[in-house]
């Protein structure tokens, strides 16, 4: 069975986002179904905390389009969005290498 880089990718991503959230919510229990809003009540303030921790450590921008297509809704959103952004940043590391 070949097993796929990009899971251990992933539970590393999981867990950096997860210790974010609990971070900023203060110890407040994170799963992938976790409504940033309605669950853990972040509010406008914590929001910006958020995205200003996550646009640093993951090295992304998140901007109107990403706001618009529902990125920062649940924890497991912006999981995706981060392992989809981490596999791209990688697929054009290894074209660059290439030449």
């Amino acid at each position: 069975m070949k097993i796929s880089r990009a899971a251990p990718q992933r539970e590393i991503i999981c867990a950096q986002v997860y210790i974010i959230l609990q971070e900023i919510c203060l110890g407040a229990l994170v799963s992938n179904q976790t409504d940033l809003v309605e669950d853990l009540g972040i509010d406008s303030v914590a929001m910006m905390s958020l995205i200003l921790r996550v646009e640093g450590q993951f090295g992304v921008i998140l901007g109107g389009k990403e706001m618009e297509a529902g990125v920062l809704k649940t924890a497991g959103n912006l999981i995706d969005f981060l392992v989809s952004f981490s596999d791209s940043s990688q697929q054009e590391e290894r074209a660059l290498e290439s030449l």
